[in-house]
């Protein structure tokens, strides 16, 4: 595999597994959008939380042929994740974008409402479904000349961050010219109230470490916290 047809790769898979996350208890009445909007941008990650990392663009364009979000039954805070008028993004990577880190936040208009959205990732069906979009969105987005290998989704254990904390790892071999790149994603979702946010880690031949998830987790909650 030539190096641009490496970074051709790697860029495929990183654009589809940050789809994946950005698809898509304060109760009462909800205030405006456009100050939720404001909660949520000064919640994700800054250029200050990653001084060797520079911000990427991204595509947060409603799309209904996402094959994630039949894994969110619907529920709207999730769909906007990211992309909705009470939502924001960030995302961060390497030059070889072979680390990128990524944030998404969705204000709900009561803690209900994002008590019912995190319920949605925390069920015991989801794992299953969550492999099944990541089967599609790489078959669908890589096309038929690259092998998909090994690809496994799990349960991750991690500390509680939060008033809710739940986190998955996928990892999957992409074979393609034969040479083999290992691929590692981490989605750690958090509750503050009712905010509902994504932590999004992508590795090529490594894992994040304990300690910088957690470093990224406690940014975002604590800055939940501090907005709703």
């Amino acid at each position: 595999m030539t190096a641009g047809t490496t970074v051709r790769y790697r860029q495929a898979v990183v654009a589809l597994a940050l789809a994946l996350g950005a698809c898509g208890g304060g109760d009462g009445k909800a205030p405006p959008a456009q100050e939720d909007k404001a909660r949520a941008e000064r919640i994700v990650f800054t250029e200050a939380d990653f001084p060797d990392l520079a911000r990427q663009p991204t595509d947060n364009s409603d799309d209904d042929s996402d094959p994630f979000r039949k894994c969110l039954n619907d529920n709207q805070v999730l769909v906007d994740l990211g992309r909705g008028a009470r939502s924001a993004e960030a995302t961060f990577g390497n030059e070889d974008e072979t680390v990128v880190r990524s944030s998404a936040v969705s204000l709900a208009e009561s803690g209900d409402d994002a008590k019912a959205a995190f319920d949605e990732v925390s069920r015991k069906t989801f794992v299953g479904c969550f492999e099944d979009a990541i089967t599609t969105g790489f078959e669908e987005g890589i096309g038929t000349d690259a092998d998909l290998q090994n690809l496994k989704v799990d349960g991750l254990s991690v500390d509680k961050h939060g008033d809710e904390t739940v986190a998955y790892r996928a990892t999957v071999d992409v074979v393609a010219a034969q040479e083999k790149l290992s691929l590692a994603f981490d989605y750690v979702f958090f509750r503050v109230n009712r905010a509902v946010a994504v932590l999004f880690s992508f590795d090529v031949g490594q894992t994040l470490d304990k300690g910088e998830r957690n470093r990224l987790s406690k940014i975002l909650t604590d800055r939940m916290a501090d907005e709703v």
